[in-house]
């Protein structure tokens, strides 16, 4: 059977990082949790799928509909949780780079603001253009964000916290040696969130399992205020082509990764999971319909599992599907797998399109879960 555009990209990564890992999983009964292995995603898929938008796309309004969150808003709840760290996949870190938009950080690196050609015209310059996402992606997508009361900035972290190295055709992420990495930066937090009306927001590329020994190497001494993850589009069983397994076993690994949550992440943290999102479904030869809309059928599956997951361990789930109307999608998700990709090129001409309406709404409707878990407990 073949595969539709997008998700060979994550088939052929399996097949490269097995090869990488000494612990890379096996498939197993349900109940075992252990030695699942760490597994992420090929650097390249998130590069790669910029490539192919141009011909599989439409045009994109602007007039579909104006961004009605305040950022304010966000900044405020932001200041409220200190540190908030994400981790997850690119579509998770698609909505950390909106947060950056949002609060127009100005990066430590001016050549990623200034490029000859930040967005693609052919695409109402609502999506980057080629060279500009690949300028921007030759580091590891680890990302810092430290704002003050007036102004916020923008730093790639340069290496990997929660994944191994991953090499691609074009350019290779380097996991971090030790904690030296992650020990500074959270010194930086610490001082930062230590002055009144200053906040961090952190982002960490751990798409499909991390390890527990990571975690309990940085995640002992400092907590961040809240944490959002995600897990969906990357696990190492997508490769599964029996149905009645593959259910199962990215439940072994929503279950292991929220176990360790739970035993490193605590001391108030507000925790959240962000839910699957969909596949934009194009009526193609390469993308046949049916096989996106029995993806997109699964994600759902998926989120109804991982619903009561979330609950036995105190975890808030964050649904986000019901904002993924076929109207919005059709304007968005411009590549088929991310809702908006808005690099630091864009950020100082930040217009109102879909795709950063979009993100918006994601991000704030999940802020705004993760506020109300918080009042529920407390």
């Amino acid at each position: 059977m073949k595969c539709m555009w997008g998700r060979c990209l994550y088939l052929a990564a399996i097949h490269v990082l097995a090869s990488c890992a000494d612990n890379s999983p096996k498939p197993r009964k349900p109940r075992v949790l252990r030695g699942l292995g760490n597994l992420g995603a090929h650097p390249d898929g998130f590069r790669a799928h910029s490539e192919h938008t141009k011909k599989h796309t439409h045009m994109v309004s602007d007039g579909l509909g104006n961004i009605t969150e305040d950022p304010e808003n966000l900044r405020e709840t932001l200041l409220h949780f200190g540190w908030t760290m994400m981790m997850g996949d690119s579509v998770l870190a698609s909505q950390f780079l909106t947060i950056a938009g949002e609060l127009q950080a100005q990066t430590d690196e001016p050549a990623l603001s200034h490029v000859a050609q930040c967005t693609d015209p052919a695409l109402n310059n609502a999506w980057p253009a080629t060279a500009a996402l690949w300028s921007f992606t030759d580091k590891p997508i680890e990302y810092l964000i430290l704002c003050g009361p007036s102004n916020c900035t923008f730093s790639r972290l340069g290496c990997m916290n929660f994944a191994p190295d991953l090499c691609g055709a074009v350019v290779c992420y380097q996991a971090c040696t030790g904690t030296k990495d992650w020990d500074q930066m959270v010194a930086t937090i610490q001082n930062t969130v230590s002055q009144p009306g200053h906040f961090a927001v952190s982002f960490h590329w751990a798409p499909s399992y991390v390890v527990k020994d990571q975690l309990k190497a940085r995640m002992t001494a400092f907590v961040p205020g809240a944490f959002l993850w995600n897990n969906c589009h990357h696990w190492s069983g997508h490769a599964t082509q029996d149905e009645s397994l593959k259910l199962p076993i990215w439940q072994q690994y929503l279950e292991a990764n929220a176990v360790a949550f739970d035993e490193f992440v605590t001391g108030g943290t507000v925790v959240a999971y962000q839910g699957c999102t969909y596949h934009r479904c194009l009526n193609s030869t390469s993308d046949p319909y049916s096989m996106c809309q029995q993806a997109n059928w699964w994600y759902v599956k998926a989120n109804a599992a991982a619903r009561p997951l979330m609950a036995a361990h105190n975890i808030a789930f964050v649904d986000v599907q019901p904002l993924l109307t076929e109207t919005m999608m059709t304007w968005t998700f411009l590549d088929n797998q991310h809702p908006c990709l808005p690099i630091p090129c864009m950020w100082s001409n930040y217009t109102q399109n879909a795709p950063r309406q979009i993100c918006v709404s994601m991000l704030m409707h999940t802020l705004q879960t993760m506020n109300s878990s918080q009042l529920a407990v407390s």
